[in-house]
């Protein structure tokens, strides 16, 4: 049964005063929220179980699990001082056959079609972009072999904030995160950092998409971009 991740439990503070009362992934284009977006095209692609982990502004998300049956909540009790790899390993049990997705993304048209369980899948795109971003470097049967944080070029490929785990490797992932002491790790240890640490242990190729069919919304330009992209 193939399940989804999404990771919404951040505070979104480059986004306020915008996620002061409202939580960055219910934050809307054409009246419709980012997240709930995302549901919809998830069960479009049949994922029977779509788990959020939620934090900052839990209760806003209550909605979602009344109005979608596939919906389950998680709450990460440490949303404040750990990092997403916290609100991953909560929900370790899951990640094995998942897509694990940002929940701050707002998602154009379906990318979750046609795609092969056989191996892992890390979404990529092309940016034109100054800002630092999740580049990866691939072998020449495009396995990934590395993932840094850097300034992007312009044939780099970047990520689009979504992954798939086959079988094998998210029943390795869980392996690696419950062997992982977060007392004294990082309090802003990212889950890419543990997937990069591990490639070598897994079978992760690069998924290519179109760079104008998933936006990562970080901060308020951002956002205004992406209204004024829309119309709204």
């Amino acid at each position: 049964m193939t399940s989804a991740i999404i990771l919404a439990a951040g505070q979104g503070t480059r986004l306020r005063p915008l996620t002061e009362k409202t939580h960055k992934s219910l934050l809307t284009i054409n009246k419709e929220p980012f997240l709930e977006r995302t549901i919809k095209f998830l069960i479009a692609e049949k994922v029977e179980e779509i788990i959020i982990v939620t934090g900052y502004l839990n209760q806003q998300f209550e909605y979602l699990a009344e109005k979608f049956k596939e919906v389950r909540l998680v709450f990460n009790d440490k949303y404040v001082e750990l990092n997403n790899a916290y609100s991953l390993y909560i929900v370790r049990d899951f990640l094995a056959d998942s897509y694990i997705l940002e929940g701050d993304l707002f998602i154009k048209e379906s990318v979750f079609k046609d795609i092969s369980t056989d191996t892992s899948n890390y979404f990529v795109k092309r940016l034109d972009t100054t800002k630092e971003e999740w580049l990866v470097t691939t072998d020449l049967n495009s396995k990934i072999v590395d993932i840094r944080v850097g300034q992007v070029c312009g044939s780099d490929y970047i990520s689009a904030g979504i992954t798939y785990l086959n079988d094998a490797d998210g029943h390795t992932l869980k392996n690696v995160f419950e062997g992982l002491d977060f007392v004294s790790l990082s309090p802003n240890l990212y889950w890419d950092t543990i997937l990069k640490n591990n490639l070598e242990n897994l079978n992760v190729y690069v998924k290519i998409i179109p760079e104008n069919l998933v936006y990562e919304i970080d901060d308020l330009e951002d956002y205004k971009s992406l209204l004024e992209e829309f119309n709204e």
